[in-house]
């Protein structure tokens, strides 16, 4: 990020150095090397398609949506975690969360794990 943060900056200043007026940054003004990594950025994701990627392991959750869902309830997350024992990492991937944002959804509600252990 530094290097490409300096090269950014490298650019403008020898773009706008002629006279004076802000010119666009293109990718000439890039080094070589960042040029190179730029060229093959998003294509190893774009060739997967999903019936080739391995099968989900058995008895796993399906992959959470990327569409934003609001936080459960303290009822809906005391349901989650009778389901799933306390296990905070299973709570996550039902709820499509990282284990942090369940323990910040515990925390908020006042739930104690130890009641569901």
């Amino acid at each position: 990020m530094r290097e490409l943060e300096s090269c950014i900056k490298r650019g403008i200043a020898l773009i706008g150095a002629d006279d004076g007026s802000p010119a666009p940054l293109d990718t000439q003004q890039l080094p070589d090397q960042i040029s190179e990594a730029m060229k093959a950025y998003g294509e190893a994701t774009r060739s997967l398609e999903p019936s080739l990627l391995p099968p989900p392991p058995e008895g796993s959750s399906p992959p959470a949506t990327s569409a934003k869902r609001p936080p459960p309830t303290e009822t809906e997350l005391r349901d989650v975690l009778n389901r799933h024992r306390g296990n905070v990492a299973a709570v996550g991937r039902e709820l499509g969360k990282e284990r942090m944002q369940v323990h910040r959804w515990l925390k908020k509600y006042g739930i104690s794990l130890d009641d569901y252990r």
